[in-house]
């Protein structure tokens, strides 16, 4: 339950983010795993590095507490491959000190931008231009901490047997097919309460998706991407089978909400970076 709340967390804070939730209640949520992107800046005099860490961090994490979220990460990340193949302790040694490389590249990073910060603060128009430039610099960077092109992946595929990447592959694409219907089942969940779907609609909508979104892998380790997956699959569903779910009155809020999700995710590939081709179709790896 908690991992399904996670999820469903994940599609409202996704909606929230791409302001398609007008009308809907509004929700507080725990912060997420995957790190959730910062706010843009606010409109005040001069800034201190307490905003450089809100549109960094998020909410109210500062660097320590970022540092403590990644090491968090990683032992997961250790923890997971370890009860898929059986690490020695030399192998989780060597993977350990390989995602905490990828810890140091991500928190160098941001110490410099930090430093490049402290140079324009106390200029309102100089923050703005600063904070428009950093996001996609930081989705890149976050993207790197897990991802295929990190010390951490590519430690692992030079550390496993060949017995052993077997098992980890396995279990790792069953991870994503576990997250891939939990993801169905939250968009699902917002759009029968958005829509008031009744429960034979909700499952017709449910089998739609399932049967035509297809199961992701993504080297990366946060989960957000999926949400994006999920999201963008919806805008291209048949517009017949949608509409011969849904009644009139519901289709028109449907198709308008995926037409202005499909104008801000373009908004959002260009500012913030969506990991764009991750996630990868399972069956195409």
């Amino acid at each position: 339950m908690p991992y399904r709340d996670h999820h469903r967390r994940g599609y409202l804070q996704t909606m929230m983010l791409l302001g398609i939730v007008a009308g809907a209640p509004s929700l507080s949520a725990a912060d997420d795993d995957d790190l959730e992107p910062p706010p843009p800046a606010p409109l005040v005099r001069s800034y201190t590095d307490k905003n450089f860490d809100q549109w960094v961090f998020g909410g109210n994490m500062n660097a320590v507490q970022f540092h403590e979220r990644l090491e968090a990460l990683l032992t997961r990340r250790v923890n997971e491959v370890d009860g898929d193949c059986k690490l020695t302790e030399p192998q989780k040694k060597k993977i350990l000190l390989a995602g905490r490389g990828d810890q140091k590249r991500v928190l160098d990073f941001i110490d410099l931008k930090r430093q490049e910060f402290h140079t324009v603060m106390h200029d309102r128009q100089k923050v703005s231009r600063f904070v428009n430039d950093l996001q996609p610099l930081l989705q890149v960077s976050r993207k790197e901490f897990f991802g295929t092109g990190s010390l951490f992946t590519k430690t692992l595929k030079t550390t496993l047997t060949p017995k052993q990447t077997i098992e980890y592959e396995k279990a790792e694409k069953e991870r994503w097919l576990v997250r891939h219907r939990l993801a169905i089942r939250s968009a699902v969940d917002a759009e029968s309460r958005r829509l008031r779907l009744t429960s034979e609609q909700r499952n017709q909508f449910q089998s739609l998706l399932e049967e035509s979104i297809q199961p992701v892998y993504n080297a990366i380790a946060y989960e957000r991407s999926i949400q994006y997956h999920i999201l963008i699959s919806m805008g291209q569903l048949p517009e017949e089978r949608v509409r011969s779910i849904l009644t009139e009155d519901q289709w028109r809020v449907y198709s308008t909400r995926m037409s202005n999700l499909k104008s801000s995710l373009r908004v959002l590939e260009q500012q913030r970076g969506i990991p764009q081709g991750v996630p990868r179709v399972m069956n195409g790896r």
